[in-house]
């Protein structure tokens, strides 16, 4: 998942309020922590308290989706997809069933070759494929990859 900071609050108080403000608001924020482990941030700058919280970000690019999905193995897929597609989602194989960035193989995941063009399907089936076989179902473009 992506996180980006955003600043929900800013306060201007004396030093002793500052003080008694930024370990309560600590507190606060300490005690309604979410499972992803997020943490706030708060700074006090002068008399100004500033809270930043991260923030998720729904992935838009193709990169950013395939470093979503696949998470410290990114790197080498995002190689893998540039390799067999040249990242273009649409692109086709003339000489087989070879559909998506990841030039999944419509015939043999049993999917219809223009479900293989949506990103999002084509990134989870090759997400599922990787877990499974790893490199294996792209080891003829690793000659590409590998560099």
């Amino acid at each position: 998942m992506t996180y980006h900071r955003k600043t929900i609050a800013k306060w201007h108080f004396d030093a002793l309020a500052l003080t008694l403000i930024t370990l309560l608001v600590g507190i606060l924020l300490y005690s309604f922590k979410n499972a992803t482990k997020a943490q706030a941030i708060i700074s006090p700058v002068g008399s100004t308290i500033v809270v930043e919280v991260p923030v998720y970000v729904e992935p838009t690019t193709i990169e950013d989706k395939i470093r979503a999905e696949f998470g410290d193995d990114a790197g080498v897929m995002l190689r893998v997809a540039f390799c067999e597609s040249s990242m273009n989602p649409k692109a086709k194989n003339k000489i087989s069933t070879a559909t998506g960035l990841f030039q999944i193989m419509a015939s043999v995941h049993n999917v219809g070759r223009n479900w293989l063009t949506d990103p999002d399907i084509n990134i989870k089936i090759a997400k599922q494929l990787f877990d499974k076989q790893g490199l294996k179902p792209w080891e003829a473009s690793r000659w590409c990859w590998e560099r």
